[in-house]
């Protein structure tokens, strides 16, 4: 059985654990990559529960959270991507948007994030 990635308290959401991903454009790709009905199940899976990982999360500092509470956030991360295309867009793809693959996004040389 593989290790659980989230804290026993959401345990039923370990189904969704592929979409753990350290980036927001890592979400971003994979919501364009999945279709609306795989959305709308992690929407639905996830939603019931959003209050409570929130609560969960905020016991700690942001900077040091333990592996489950960052596992925690980054599913909250994702909830959020998904949630613009399943309530507003109605697909996986923000309509008349640039596609994900074509925004790079690199560290400028004071560690600032600059979209090119």
């Amino acid at each position: 059985m593989a290790m659980a990635k989230l804290p026993p308290q959401f345990k039923d959401l370990e189904q969704f654990s592929n979409w753990i991903l350290p980036t927001h454009q890592d979400h971003a790709l994979k919501r364009g990559n999945s279709t609306i009905a795989e959305l709308t199940q992690v929407y639905e899976g996830i939603d019931p529960h959003l209050e409570a990982m929130l609560s969960y999360v905020d016991q700690f500092p942001l900077n040091e959270l333990p592996e489950d509470a960052k596992n925690t956030w980054l599913l909250v991360c994702a909830y959020i991507e998904i949630a613009q295309a399943v309530e507003r867009w109605g697909g996986p793809k923000q309509p008349e948007a640039i596609d994900n693959v074509r925004i790079r996004r690199v560290i400028n040389h004071d560690s600032s994030p600059l979209i090119i």
